[in-house]
């Protein structure tokens, strides 16, 4: 999966071109702080398509990979594993919810769906979501995790340095050279968290 932001984006927040060291590491770093935001917001962020089974809640089921650009399929999950999901007809509230318990829904449904209390079950569902770019603020948080790395010294435990003078101190999460996010960085990405919906079936 690309990156969130690229190193073009990384030298136009330093005002200056990367140095060979950093340039051996920007690509790494930058996807690890792609995979942390994307697995705090559980966001992939690119335009795809993706099918999922989702829990289905008081008749709905809420689509966790956001923004919906399109629902293709719904299909109803058989519990017992004996038949392929039956599609349905269902309606889409046009921002990221799932409606099945309209009438045709019911009349349509599998013969299993009658015994089956619709609150417990599952449905499979095909919908395309994504952003054609990546948001400005998501690309802001990725940049800044990786300019923390990229500057902080290739020697882990460093704590401080000095050069003319001058002393330079380092935060705790960079000493160890890991890619974190900050308080700020999340209060950032909160907009974009989602509950996760999807759930495993045992067969």
């Amino acid at each position: 999966m690309a990156a969130l932001a690229s190193q073009t984006d990384i030298e136009a927040r330093l005002g200056r071109a990367l140095t060979t060291a950093e340039e051996d590491r920007v690509e790494a770093v930058l996807d690890d702080a792609s995979a942390i935001v994307r697995n705090y917001t559980r966001q992939d962020f690119g335009q795809q398509e993706s099918t999922q089974i989702l829990r289905i809640i008081n008749g709905r089921v809420r689509l966790p990979q956001r923004p919906v650009l399109s629902v293709s399929a719904v299909g109803i999950v058989d519990p017992w594993g004996q038949s392929p999901p039956a599609q349905v007809p269902y309606m889409f509230d046009g921002i990221d919810s799932i409606n099945l318990t309209g009438g045709d829904v019911l009349l349509n449904a599998p013969e299993w769906w009658a015994d089956l209390d619709a609150a417990a079950t599952t449905a499979e569902v095909t919908w395309t979501h994504g952003y054609a770019t990546t948001p400005g603020d998501v690309v802001a948080v990725v940049c800044g995790m990786v300019i923390r790395q990229l500057l902080v010294p290739q020697q882990p435990g460093v704590r401080s340095e000095q050069a003319g003078g001058e002393s330079i101190s380092y935060a705790d999460a960079l000493m160890t050279g890991t890619v974190t996010l900050t308080r700020d960085d999340r209060r950032i990405l909160n907009r974009y968290r989602t509950r996760a919906a999807t759930v495993q079936l045992p067969w």
